[in-house]
């Protein structure tokens, strides 16, 4: 029974953790816009045609991955609502004493669905992260 209730809380940690995460990438993200957005001047004369491109790119990563953060935090409240309600579904199973097995059947396809919105939103993240930090990279060689 211990390990059960700390599974539970480290499960917690992780979700609370992932979430923060997301948010501060997306938070990031949204600034490295800004950033470019405000520091480069396309009517400059100053700025070759190269630096211009890193701007651009540099600009389209960041808006990549802020599309990505607002991606992966939907398809979070998604799991969480589908979740929700399977926890509801079998809890009036359990009222009405169904047995194990039959619940099991029954909440299958939804138990897959959820799983599915799991690993989406991992894959989101991990390429929110992945543009974020292609981002700052081409953002750093531009300007050093």
């Amino acid at each position: 029974m211990a390990q059960e209730g700390s599974f539970v809380r480290w499960q917690s940690f992780r979700i609370t953790q992932f979430g923060v995460a997301t948010q501060l990438l997306l938070t990031f993200s949204t600034a490295g816009l800004g950033f470019v957005l405000t520091r480069s001047d396309p009517n400059s004369s100053a700025i070759n045609c190269k630096s211009k491109l890193y701007v651009m790119a540099a600009a389209l990563l960041f808006v990549l991955s802020t599309g990505l953060g607002i991606a992966c935090t939907i398809t979070r409240l998604l799991d969480f609502r589908k979740t929700a309600l399977i926890a509801r579904i079998r809890d009036k199973m359990i009222e009405k004493n169904k047995p194990v097995a039959y619940q099991t059947r029954k909440l299958r396809k939804r138990r897959l669905a959820v799983r599915k919105l799991g690993r989406c939103s991992w894959r989101l993240f991990f390429s929110q992260a992945v543009t974020f930090v292609l981002g700052v990279a081409v953002l750093t060689f531009f300007y050093f």
